[in-house]
């Protein structure tokens, strides 16, 4: 029985270890990479989720339905990103990502950063969605900031 307790141990243990091993990190998006060819940004809202990321893969969401609150002015956008660059999100990475199937939507209000090379970058809330530009310096989509925290943000932009 002393033998076997071990491996007993081992095969309960083992499990657990690779199920609900998660690394919490936090995340703040990089002045130059957002600026970087912006050529306009626009806060808008999102009623009915879009999904941006399912399983281990980005979505495509060209033609999703919004509404446009405000359009930033070209004297707005740096101001703009400086506010964005200042905002501190969550992220947990996974030990065994592979294990975990993740759908992520978008909802709510985001800002839509557009590029010269007709890319565009989606911030919300709970995720960020890069269309045809992955060239940031962290490529995780999903990540969250406070309901207060983002409030606040949103209502210094309106």
């Amino acid at each position: 029985m002393k033998k076997k307790l071990p491996l007993i141990l081992f095969i309960l243990v083992i499990p657990f270890v690779l199920t609900s091993c998660v690394i919490a990190r936090n995340f703040s998006y990089n002045y130059n990479d957002l600026s970087n060819d912006l050529v306009g940004a626009e806060l808008i809202y999102i009623e009915e989720t879009v999904i941006v990321f399912e399983i281990h893969w980005p979505v495509s969401i060209e033609g999703f339905e919004h509404n446009l609150i405000k359009t930033f002015s070209a004297d707005e956008l740096s101001g703009l990103i400086e506010a964005i660059t200042d905002l501190r999100f969550g992220y947990e990475i996974l030990i065994v990502p592979a294990s975990v199937s993740t759908v992520i939507g978008m909802q709510g209000y985001c800002i839509a950063l557009h590029y010269a090379d007709g890319s565009y970058i989606l911030i919300g809330q709970h995720a960020d969605h890069r269309e045809n530009r992955i060239g940031l310096s962290q490529n995780r989509t999903g990540r969250s900031i406070s309901d207060e925290l983002w409030e606040d943000f949103i209502s210094r932009l309106s």
